[in-house]
């Protein structure tokens, strides 16, 4: 489902967040910190977070 979603935003030019299984541990904070810190919204337009993801980061 993810990848359907993240083929839409390239075909639309979106710029997103993926959060997922690839992403390492460690690095998984900081995405979420660094878009929430984002009041302009440059970073990206959305995050993609698959719920796996979200269980082991929490």
């Amino acid at each position: 489902m993810l990848d359907l979603l993240e083929s839409f935003a390239n075909h639309n030019r979106f710029t997103y967040v993926r959060l997922d299984g690839t992403v390492k541990v460690d690095r998984r904070q900081a995405l979420v910190d660094s878009f929430n810190s984002d009041p302009r919204g440059t970073m990206a337009d959305f995050c993609l977070f698959h719920p796996r993801a979200l269980a082991v980061w929490a």
